[in-house]
């Protein structure tokens, strides 16, 4: 369950390196949202949308882990809920590249 939580740490840590090295391409406000035809319809602040998926990642995945932990203190599910934990933060982490890749126009 610890290399889970650390996978985490690392996704969390890789999405906010994404957003500084992304943060100029990005428009201010930025594009969250689009309707099915594909036209924008949601905007949020750039610091708020690029901060949002890392914190996010960060959250679900420890807070995932913790609940494990917590309902199975003998460690029975630990493999199985650790590889929830992971996907779970590599989801926010690959929806941060999308939002971070349809924002900037690229």
């Amino acid at each position: 369950m610890y290399r889970a939580m650390i996978g985490c740490l690392a996704m969390a840590a890789i999405a906010l390196v994404a957003s500084a090295f992304y943060w100029s391409a990005v428009p201010d406000p930025m594009p969250s949202h689009w309707n099915i035809h594909g036209q924008v319809d949601s905007f949020l602040p750039r610091s708020v949308g690029l901060m949002m998926s890392p914190a996010l990642a960060l959250f679900m995945g420890l807070s995932l882990a913790v609940a494990a932990r917590r309902s199975d203190p003998a460690g029975a599910l630990g493999k199985a809920a650790g590889t929830i934990c992971l996907w779970t933060s590599a989801f926010f982490v690959v929806v941060h590249g999308l939002l971070i890749h349809a924002s900037s126009g690229r």
